[in-house]
């Protein structure tokens, strides 16, 4: 872009889309972030300056699910090109994660299929919107929002643990390990300390779920991430993992969990703690049918 000499005119392109699309012209928005897409790839710090004005467009919208799912996919775009220097700009953070829980407290009529479709996607790009928060080393987005956001964050996380969507519990297990990798490493663990219990007991809790298939890819996909976020929790703090295995499972098997965590990685660990779940499902079952 630089070296034919067309950055200027396409930033004042830019400028006029901008300007000219509302928030009630989906087509418009529709072609402006196909537009957007483009300029991301070939544009470099020349559009930094203008990510706050296009951030502010699409939250006009708001509500609009379909819309907003395209625009987090735009935002995923430009959070892995430019990384780090996006701290600089003063996109705000907090806003943006405001219209995103609105988006998501919407109702949606469960006998429309295509509604309810939208919001699982929109679920999925929201959560893949805060890994790569995290992937990009960007957490700091996050922290520097204070301890509440990071409160309505952990809630958000908590809600998609018992979704019944494979793909966004597995999405939402990826987030809490890195989340808790990141804070733990950067001395900021205790912003996570009201997520410890529920993030221990989702993942212990998900495998012996009743619509948790063992023959589907995607559920094996999912205990793995389960298995890696374990590892995680345990390798944060041993003593507080150890209380909360006791806390929630039977006393032996909270032993055995521990002690395969502990001893055993990749595909042992795996083949270890599916004994285990294997065990837990018998007993469970046995339970009911008393």
């Amino acid at each position: 872009m630089q070296c034919c000499q067309c950055t200027i005119i396409f930033i004042e392109l830019m400028e006029v889309f901008l300007d000219k699309v509302t928030p009630n012209n989906i087509e418009g928005l529709d072609a402006l972030r196909q537009y957007l897409h483009r300029m991301v790839t070939c544009l470099d710090g020349e559009i930094l300056a203008m990510l706050p004005a296009i951030c502010n467009k699409y939250l006009d919208v708001g509500l609009d699910l379909k819309v907003m799912h395209d625009f987090l996919i735009l935002l995923q775009q430009i959070f892995g090109k430019f990384k780090k220097r996006l701290l600089e700009i003063g996109l705000n953070i907090p806003a943006l994660f405001d219209i995103l829980w609105a988006a998501q407290r919407t109702s949606v009529d469960t006998c429309n299929e295509s509604h309810v479709k939208d919001m699982v996607y929109y679920n999925r790009a929201f959560l893949q919107t805060i890994l790569s928060i995290l992937t990009h080393d960007l957490t700091v987005m996050l922290t520097d929002c204070g301890v509440e956001f990071l409160n309505k964050i952990a809630d958000s996380l908590i809600s998609f643990m018992s979704l019944n969507d494979v793909p966004t519990q597995r999405l939402t297990f990826q987030i809490i390990s890195k989340l808790f990798l990141k804070l733990s490493n950067d001395g900021s663990v205790a912003c996570i300390e009201f997520l410890w219990e529920k993030a221990v007991c989702g993942a212990l809790q998900t495998p012996l779920n009743g619509n948790h298939d063992l023959t589907d890819a995607q559920c094996i996909l999912l205990q793995h991430e389960i298995y890696v976020c374990l590892q995680t929790l345990r390798s944060c703090s041993l003593e507080r993992f150890d209380q909360c295995l006791q806390l929630f499972l039977p006393a032996h098997f909270a032993r055995n969990f521990c002690q395969c965590i502990s001893s055993y990685k990749g595909k042992q660990l795996e083949k270890a703690l599916d004994t285990q779940y294997a065990q837990l499902r018998r007993m469970k079952a046995d339970t009911i049918a008393q």
